[in-house]
């Protein structure tokens, strides 16, 4: 039973001295930094490129700040039906829970207002965001030139099955045409234009055409087109 009762202590005692360097020490460590880390723009970056940046010491400190909340509340309603305790250790052990609620939820709000805001990562960080975006930029245009050429390769292709259908006894050489006009100069979009034309000016005349023949006789003018 002795040596039970030393190992209940030697155990609460290490507990306790945990706790007290995990809550009590890191918030008082927290708020030193907070009255006494530089505020210029070098020691801001470096200090935010650390493991224990100001976002991380709020995170650590609201999480312990929301765990002394729910004991609060968890002693707070064992209290009410554990009635051997006495009086004065239900209201010290509340009293300290609000105490140490309050002196968290000021430590992590102090650290919080510290954390750099958006606007000013993009100040710290700048050079590294114009390194992105020009590197980005750059394989854009890689991107459009093959893209580019992708679109010549395939609208010579077609410029070159269309003048064999349009020319089928071959009276206009295609190799020949295709070696004197680059694939990507304006007269080859223009040649593509006119034959595009071309075909609609003749798609538009067989439809009169029919047309007229379900309706009346053909023209001696349309004959002799």
């Amino acid at each position: 039973t002795t040596d039970r009762y030393n190992m209940s202590n030697a155990l609460t005692v290490v507990i306790s001295v945990f706790y007290v360097l995990l809550v009590w020490v890191t918030a008082l460590i927290s708020l030193y930094m907070v009255f006494n880390q530089p505020t210029d723009k070098n020691s801001v970056k470096q200090f935010n490129e650390t493991w224990y940046q100001w976002n991380n010491q709020y995170m650590w400190h609201a999480l312990w700040y929301r765990f002394h909340v729910i004991c609060f509340w968890m002693f707070t309603v064992m209290s009410i039906y554990e009635t051997q305790w006495h009086i004065g250790f239900r209201l010290g052990v509340i009293a300290y829970l609000v105490l140490i609620s309050v002196f968290l939820k000021y430590v992590s709000k102090r650290t919080n207002n510290r954390t750099p805001s958006d606007g000013d990562k993009k100040l710290l960080y700048g050079h590294v965001s114009d390194a992105l975006r020009s590197s980005s930029a750059l394989g854009a245009g890689r991107h459009l030139d093959y893209m580019e050429g992708k679109a010549a390769t395939a609208m010579a292709a077609s410029t070159t099955s269309s003048a064999h259908k349009a020319n089928p006894g071959g009276l206009i050489p295609v190799a020949s045409a295709s070696k004197t006009t680059p694939l990507t100069t304006p007269a080859m979009h223009g040649i593509k234009e006119k034959h595009v034309l071309k075909q609609v000016e003749l798609q538009s005349l067989k439809n009169t055409t029919d047309s007229d023949q379900d309706t009346a006789p053909v023209s001696d003018d349309v004959h002799h087109e």
